[in-house]
């Protein structure tokens, strides 16, 4: 028959690689062609002996990460043991454990920058609450990950983290994620000054990095500290320098090791850039920065002019207010973050800002902080579309007003996650 159609001509995938014509990106994550996999990583497990209550411990490396495949995720899995209960007058677990066992932390991108970087280990894992690798909420308390509602008959044990500790555990795990880059469901590519690229796709589901992570030149390697053990009582309480709290005298360690294991997320090594991912020009990163606060009723801080800021947080510290640390969310009346001369981003109360992220992650952050989540969408889709651009805002900035004012010790944290432009080589 003249008007027949011709049945399709399928194409070898091995073939589909290297032919002409085809985008870039265009075969990524199609089955056949990219092959994910969950490795061990180098560094697997490096091990510190020795902890002590009275200074911090650097964490030293044996190598750099693998130089092959792409990776999207790294997760960092810690475990402290003891040889016995740590003891002291009064002790108490800090508001911040176990997360507080590590101090400053980052990811380094070829000795030239920190796509990651933690003024402590809490500040990771606030991160992690606000945007997990899997855009998944972590179920029950903060410090509860990947717990499952009890079944009678079959459940396995928890292997991940007690969820349950106490001044007497002498085996602490939890697992952080070193992400180097972000999945974004609808993600708008723009200009180096802030303004939308009309020339490439927009609205697409991509990950969103400048770089393969992959090549024999690539050196990638974390810094990771260890948190000292516990705070003289003289000196008040601060939950970000330490897991533990004294009411006099010091902690006492009994032979404490820690151990770093990582694992890493990963597409084996593509065949060319038609079935690699897409790069683009901006550099996910997270960063933290602190200041101090004083004895003042009202604080404004200016939130860092980077590029794309799509979540951010605040951290409300008073070592000198107590035993606890923490700022109450209670002594805050007001939250307000401003975008402009007069424009409001977010009008909020601590109430109004706890009800937008729960609804968001169904998670209620810890003591003392405030978070803003930009890149959530209504319908729970992660996007830069709604973030805060630096580029193209005048003197963005969060005001807390306090309803009691806080003491002269007092101090913030701001986290911030953002996309950096950066020119591709």
């Amino acid at each position: 028959m003249a008007n027949a159609q011709q049945a399709p001509t399928s194409v070898p995938v091995g073939m589909m690689a290297g032919s002409a014509g085809i985008p870039d990106g265009a075969l990524f994550g199609l089955p056949g062609v990219t092959i994910w996999s969950e490795q061990k990583e180098n560094n697997s497990p490096t091990t510190t002996s020795g902890l002590t209550v009275g200074a911090q411990s650097s964490v030293n490396f044996p190598a750099n990460f693998k130089q092959t495949d792409v990776v999207f995720a790294w997760r960092m899995i810690v475990s402290i043991t003891m040889g016995a209960a740590p003891t002291g007058t009064g002790i108490a677990l800090s508001p911040y454990f176990p997360y507080s066992f590590l101090g400053p932390l980052a990811l380094n991108m070829q000795n030239q920058f920190d796509t990651l970087s933690y003024f402590s280990g809490m500040d990771a894992a606030l991160f992690q609450a606000i945007r997990p690798q899997k855009q998944t909420s972590w179920a029950g308390n903060f410090n509860d990950q990947g717990l499952v509602a009890t079944n009678a008959y079959s459940d396995q044990g928890n292997l991940i983290t007690s969820g349950t500790y106490t001044t007497a555990s002498t085996t602490i795990n939890f697992d952080l994620d070193l992400l180097p880059g972000i999945w974004l469901d609808l993600y708008y590519d723009l200009e180096e000054n802030g303004m939308l690229l009309n020339t490439k796709a927009q609205g697409i589901r991509t990950f969103v990095s400048p770089q393969m992570m992959a090549g024999t030149n690539r050196i990638i390697q974390p810094r990771v500290t260890w948190n000292q053990g516990g705070n003289l009582s003289t000196t008040g309480n601060d939950p970000t320098i330490s897991p533990y709290t004294v009411t006099s005298g010091v902690v006492t360690y009994t032979t404490v090791t820690g151990t770093l294991n990582f694992r890493r997320k990963l597409s084996y090594q593509p065949q060319s850039s038609k079935d690699a991912p897409l790069l683009w020009n901006w550099q996910y990163s997270r960063q933290t920065v602190k200041n101090t606060i004083g004895a003042q009723s009202q604080v404004t801080i200016p939130l860092p002019l980077v590029g794309q800021i799509l979540s951010f947080y605040v951290r409300l510290v008073d070592p000198g207010a107590g035993t606890s640390g923490p700022i109450p969310l209670a002594n805050v009346s007001e939250a307000d973050v401003q975008i402009g001369s007069g424009l409001f981003k977010y009008q909020d109360t601590p109430e109004d800002m706890q009800s937008r992220f729960y609804r968001q992650h169904g998670v209620r952050l810890p003591a003392g902080v405030l978070a803003w989540d930009m890149a959530t969408t209504d319908d729970g889709r992660i996007s830069n579309k709604d973030a805060i651009n630096t580029l193209t805002t005048s003197a963005p900035q969060v005001v807390l007003t306090f309803s009691v004012t806080p003491s002269a010790s007092a101090y913030y944290v701001l986290g911030y996650e953002a996309l950096r432009y950066v020119a591709l080589q």
